[in-house]
């Protein structure tokens, strides 16, 4: 395992790829995540630990500075003898469906499923002999608005994934659109054991949300991963990725939550909630299982309130 952190993802990472060839490590990667780390004294590199960085991003940070975000790529890999394999990175960034006249407007971003088709697009047509899929999963933008004349346009928006960094200010509302990462391997021969009858992948994903079980739970993820391994178990799908994803939601309602919203907003000055959930990246259009097949999810039980007796 080794990670890879710099201000963007172009040479620096590919230099220091190379160099783990050097070493003699083999470069079969089994999977790429990218996540983020964040320094609140300090924005220089040199002074940031991948390890306590992803520790302190576990709870929510309550501190008025303003923090950096670093986006760090870590790869799995097999030791043993090289396989010369090159890595690239794919991003897929939504578009914008629709504009309004004002400024003031939000604008309204396609749905994930449109994203995501345009993805399963581009690897439908990769050469399946000498490129594999390492992994597929999402990253969290944050949208950049700039004003000036003309009204507003598509110009005023930049979602730029290229981007490893970006500052978050003491009490800032930040938009965050989520866009889809696709980590690939391209080999200078052939991938051993490659069906010739084989295929090229058709992408398609399947989202599993925690049930509410309370005016204040959820399910706990030992239970939502139980019952997600019983649905793969029943539909037999190849998975070839798979993220954990967080959505926010009012505590307040048993409303669902919006999985094709792409954009997401952190008003500052006020708490969140969130449920966390697991998303599944397929090779292969499914068919939801009988429900006899699957577990059944914990019911939601209504807590009584208080009361009193006046007498």
């Amino acid at each position: 395992m080794i990670d890879f952190y710099q201000m963007t993802l172009t040479a620096d990472y590919l230099k220091q790829l190379k160099d783990l060839k050097k070493r003699g490590a083999s470069d079969r990667q089994k999977c790429l995540a990218s996540y983020k780390i964040y320094s609140k004294v300090s924005p220089l590199l040199n002074s940031m630990s991948p390890e306590q960085g992803f520790l302190s991003f576990l709870f929510r940070d309550t501190d008025k500075k303003s923090k950096l975000y670093l986006t760090v790529l870590r790869l799995f890999y097999v030791l043993g003898p090289p396989q010369y394999e090159q890595i690239g990175l794919m991003d897929f960034v939504p578009q914008i469906e629709h504009l309004a006249n004002s400024f003031q407007a939000k604008p309204r971003w396609e749905p994930f499923t449109q994203m995501l088709q345009r993805a399963g697009n581009w690897m439908y047509n990769l050469d399946i002999k000498q490129s594999r899929i390492v992994t597929v999963d999402c990253i969290e933008t944050k949208l950049i608005r700039r004003g000036g004349g003309g009204g507003n346009s598509a110009d005023n928006y930049e979602v730029d994934s290229n981007k490893s960094f970006y500052n978050e200010g003491s009490f800032e509302s930040i938009t965050f659109i989520k866009t889809i990462r696709i980590a690939y391997a391209i080999s200078a021969s052939p991938f051993e054991g490659v069906a010739l009858n084989r295929g090229p992948i058709t992408l398609t994903s399947r989202c599993f949300i925690p049930v509410r079980i309370g005016p204040h739970q959820t399910e706990s993820l030992s239970s939502l991963i139980y019952r997600i391994g019983m649905w793969i178990k029943a539909t037999g799908v190849n998975v070839v990725g798979l993220e954990t994803v967080a959505y926010e939601y009012d505590r307040e309602s048993q409303r669902p939550v919006n999985e094709e919203r792409v954009d997401h907003f952190i008003q500052g000055f006020r708490g969140h909630y969130f449920l966390t959930g697991v998303r599944l990246f397929i090779d292969g259009i499914f068919e939801e299982p009988s429900p006899s097949l699957l577990p059944q999810p914990p019911a939601y039980v209504q807590t009584s309130g208080s009361c009193c007796t006046i007498m």
